[in-house]
Parts: structure tokens; sequence; C-alpha cells
């Protein structure tokens, strides 16, 4: 499937400076959603991290709505280290995002992907056909599908939980539904 996609690269923008751009946008492309990667690369000029962080979000957040542009922005962000300490297994929280509670609050959704193995045994890997080279029918040495589970842990709109596992084909970057048998 071909989608358009227009991809800029500032180096540190300010909040006002991406709406600036993406307003640009909305006159050209009519995009049907924009992306930042990620919230804590934006710099507004504020000494404390924390309040940048929050006006970021409060900003990407109005963007949103009806009387400035109107569509969805969708935002990473980073995870603190706090959910390394808990451990390998350990879900993630809300309390994981990192600088700001204000990402917590400003957002509709939060969605933490994560893999659903750590240590996976030969046949876990070979559980995928990615993962294993045709002419010899070994494992390839470097593992290139697993299976990922999203963490719904906001959701204003709908159900939070945890979803089945998907396929993520790491050299690709493409999802694929699992078969219950799979």
């Amino acid at each position: 499937m071909d989608l358009p996609l227009e991809i800029m690269t500032l180096g540190s923008p300010s909040v006002a400076e991406i709406e600036r751009i993406a307003r640009a946008k909305m006159n050209t492309l009519k995009p049907q959603y924009i992306m930042v990667d990620y919230v804590q690369l934006i710099y507004n000029g504020l000494t404390n991290k924390v309040n940048d962080v929050s006006l970021s979000s409060q900003t990407l957040k109005a963007m949103t709505m009806k009387n400035r542009l109107n569509i969805p922005v969708i935002s990473a962000a980073q995870l603190s280290r706090e959910i390394e300490r808990r451990g390998r297994n350990s879900a993630p929280e809300l309390s994981d995002l990192r600088e700001s509670g204000s990402l917590e609050q400003d957002a509709t959704i939060v969605v933490f992907p994560r893999a659903a193995w750590h240590d996976p045994s030969p046949q876990d890997v070979a559980r995928f056909p990615e993962n294993i080279d045709q002419q010899s029918s070994r494992l390839l040495p470097t593992i290139r599908a697993v299976p990922m589970r999203f963490y719904v842990r906001k959701n204003r709109n709908g159900p939070i939980g945890i979803t089945d596992e998907v396929k993520w084909c790491m050299h690709t970057g493409a999802y694929y539904t699992l078969r219950r048998e799979d």
C-alpha cells in the first residue's frame, strides 16, 4: 500500500515551530495526522525540562482541537529507567513516561509497544519464517521477527488493556496479525 508521507527533520524545534509548519502543510498536503518523534526533543527555551515538556504536550494536544488543526497528533515519548529497575518482564505503566505528568494528562490514548519475549528459545525464534535461512533451514544470526503486545494504559474513548500478540518484522517495520495457532 502506498501512503503519502512527508518526513521533516528539525534539530530541537520548538512546539510553536512544529505548529507553524503543520499549519502550512495543512494548506498544501491536507494531512490526516501529524507524528512527532519524540516529544522530549522539542525545546521551547524553558530552563526547567518538566515545564518545557509540559508546554510541548499542552500545545500538541491543543493542535488536535477544532479551532486549531483538527487532526490527530501522534507523538512518541521517551520512558524513564524505572521500568528497568522493576525487572525485565515488568509491564509499562503511565508513570514510566519521562519528564512530565502532563504527557499522561494531555494524551487521549497512551500505548506502549513491548516485545512479548525476552530470552527466546530457538523454538520460539523458529516460530517465524523470517528468522530462518531459507537455504539451510537454520536460524538466522539476527532475529528479524518478534511477537509484540501493545499495552493500552489510557484510552479516553475506549477500553484499556493488553492486546493479543502481533508479529513485528523488524527489518521492514511492518506488523501482522497472528492467527490463533501461530
